[in-house]
């Protein structure tokens, strides 16, 4: 696996929504993030890491989906669907240069608080 190919990284506490991300991204290289918490970023993109075993962050209940070298049209047709056939609260995200390294819990707490900023959520 390598950071030049389009690829999906998701992370979730439902099993159901996990379900739902590895039948629809079947044409797709995906990486559950569910262990990798303390890990950067573009670590998990090159596949330099292994899964941990300590106890899971808590993402408040939100699940994650963070595309990596994707085009946007294709982006906006799989939000369609997640949207569609999920009952999760999705937050979306694309890689950047600057949040390649940033420790993937941290990103994600940022990207929480960016969204109930947006939604005006406390």
């Amino acid at each position: 696996m390598g950071s030049e190919n389009p690829l999906v990284l998701y992370y979730t506490e439902s099993e159901e929504e996990k379900r739902i991300v590895e039948e629809f991204f079947i044409n797709y290289e995906t990486i559950d993030c569910t262990g990798l918490e303390e890990k950067k970023l573009d670590s998990i993109i090159s596949g330099e890491i292994e899964k941990a075993s300590h106890k899971k962050w808590s993402s408040n209940h939100y699940s994650f989906m963070i595309f990596h070298k994707m085009e946007s049209k294709e982006i906006l047709e799989i939000l369609k669907h997640i949207r569609q056939v999920s009952k999760s609260e999705w937050i979306f995200a694309t890689t950047t240069e600057n949040n390649l390294n940033w420790v993937l819990k941290d990103l994600l707490k940022e990207l929480i608080e960016e969204h109930r900023n947006m939604h005006n959520i406390r």
